[in-house]
């Protein structure tokens, strides 16, 4: 379904939230809202699948509709991974479970309606998250990237997708006023697109490339690089050494 939620006027104090008028139009919102978002989705199946280790657990925290585990699904055939993919909103949840059901009836995947801060998460080694820990209250990331680092094993890996700010106002402002061009391009309206960033005002909180790669180091990992950046979009990967100095 097409995305329509902001071309009415919304009431005055609304909050963007998942919740069911949301998870329908879901996949429609983030292809185009989301710069180089299936690129992105690719490269995060390949290198997941590059980095698991039999008899480990892939996650997927805040996995929205399911479409980066059906891929794994499809792709890590012959090794029959236990995929994890865990959501704080149920609407989303039932939209990934239907969602697999149609495309990767096969795939064995476990969907958990739970909040990440307070969830389960053991023996990974791919730890996947995709524009969630913008989400997450400022003071408690640090945390619990050092909870997700402990639950990684050995050369685990943690693949993290966020909207991120420029260091410097002037660019800011550039990759912004680009950022809307290319919702713009994508059919969205001036109201839209200004309707939907108040609606994330204090619940979308960015933080710079800098001190997103600062936070992962911090928590341990050896190895930390961008593998994908548009302006004020940016994908991580973040290794955890296999041996003390191994990286």
């Amino acid at each position: 379904m097409k995305d329509q939620i902001f071309r009415q006027v919304i009431p005055e104090g609304y909050k963007f939230t998942f919740d069911e008028s949301v998870a329908e139009v879901f996949d429609d919102m983030l292809h185009r809202s989301v710069p180089l978002y299936q690129e992105v989705n690719r490269m995060v199946v390949e290198i997941s699948a590059s980095f698991y280790q039999p008899q480990s657990v892939i996650y997927d925290l805040g996995c929205s509709t399911g479409a980066v585990l059906c891929s794994l699904s499809k792709t890590l055939t012959s090794s029959e991974p236990s995929l994890v993919g865990i959501d704080s909103s149920q609407a989303m949840i039932s939209k990934a479970s239907k969602l697999v059901s149609s495309l990767c009836p096969s795939a064995k995947i476990e969907f958990r309606c739970e909040n990440i801060l307070h969830t389960s998460v053991t023996d990974a080694s791919v730890i996947i998250m995709n524009y969630t820990l913008q989400f997450i209250p400022l003071p408690l990331r640090q945390a619990f990237l050092d909870r997700l680092f402990e639950a990684l094993r050995p050369g685990g890996i943690l693949l993290l997708g966020e909207k991120v700010k420029a260091s410097s106002k002037i660019i800011e402002e550039l990759e912004v006023k680009f950022y809307e061009q290319f919702k713009k391009r994508n059919g969205y309206s001036e109201m839209e697109i200004s309707q939907k960033r108040k609606a994330l005002e204090e619940v979308l909180i960015p933080r710079s490339l800098e001190q997103n790669m600062d936070c992962l180091k911090q928590a341990g990992f050896a190895a930390v690089e961008v593998i994908c950046k548009w302006y004020n979009f940016a994908s991580f990967l973040a290794i955890k050494a296999s041996e003390p100095n191994k990286i």
